[in-house]
C-alpha cells in the first residue's frame, strides 16, 4: 500500500491590491530556509495593461512534483529567478532557471531516469532557450529548444526531443526501447509532433 505524501511548511501567503486601474500582488511559499517560492507583480490594467514582476525560487526537496505526475522518488535541485515586464499581453522576461543533479523512478514503467539537468534560458535579446539532459540506464536523451518571442504571448515553443536506445519499457510483459527524435511545435494551443521513436 502507497504511504500518504506528506508536505509540511513554514508560511504560505497571498495578497492582492487593485485600485482603479494600478494593481499589486505578491505569493510566498516557504517549507524551509532551503525550499521556497516568492512572486511578485504590480502594474496597469486595461487599455495600456502592463507588468513589472519578479519570480525567485529555490528548492533541494523536490518530493511535493509527485502530487502532479505519476513519479517517485523525485530528487534533485531547482534554482532560479526570472523578471517579468514590459506590456501585458506580450512581456519581457529575463532570467534563468536551473534543475539540476535531479533523479525520479516510474514504478509503473519500471525505470529510473537520473542526471537530469534542464536550463531555461530567458535571454536580454529576447531569446529563450531551453537546454537538457538526462539519462536512462547510462543512455543520454537530449532536449533542446527555444521559444519564439517574436509573436504575441503566449509564445510558439519549439522542443527537440533525441537520444539512442533509451529504455521506455521495463516491466516483466515488455521491455521497450526507443531511438526518439522527435520534433514537437507548441503554438496557438496545438502541438504538432514529428520524428521516430
Amino acid at each position: 500500500e502507497n504511504e500518504a505524501l506528506r508536505i509540511s511548511w513554514q508560511e504560505l501567503n497571498a495578497e492582492a491590491v487593485l485600485k482603479d486601474n494600478r494593481y499589486q500582488a505578491q505569493i510566498g511559499f516557504v517549507m524551509d530556509e532551503n525550499n521556497r517560492i516568492k512572486a511578485n507583480a504590480s502594474g496597469l490594467l486595461g487599455d495600456n495593461a502592463n507588468i513589472d514582476g519578479l519570480v525567485s525560487m529555490h528548492f533541494n526537496q523536490l518530493h511535493w512534483l509527485e502530487l502532479f505526475a505519476p513519479v517517485q522518488d523525485v530528487k534533485g535541485n531547482l534554482s532560479g529567478e526570472m523578471r517579468i515586464s514590459g506590456k501585458l499581453d506580450n512581456p519581457d522576461v529575463r532570467g534563468q532557471l536551473n534543475l539540476n543533479q535531479a533523479s525520479l523512478s516510474s514504478e509503473d514503467a519500471g525505470i529510473s531516469l537520473d542526471n537530469i539537468g534542464i536550463t531555461i534560458d530567458a535571454r536580454s535579446d529576447g531569446t529563450i532557450f531551453i537546454n537538457g539532459k538526462l539519462f536512462s540506464e547510462g543512455k543520454a536523451l537530449v532536449l533542446e529548444g527555444y521559444a519564439d518571442r517574436s509573436q504575441l504571448f503566449p509564445w510558439p515553443i519549439a522542443l527537440t526531443i533525441k537520444g539512442e536506445d533509451i529504455l521506455l519499457l521495463n516491466i516483466p510483459e515488455a521491455i521497450v526501447p526507443v531511438d526518439p527524435d522527435i520534433h514537437i511545435l507548441l503554438a496557438n494551443q496545438l502541438a504538432p509532433v514529428r520524428g521516430k521513436s
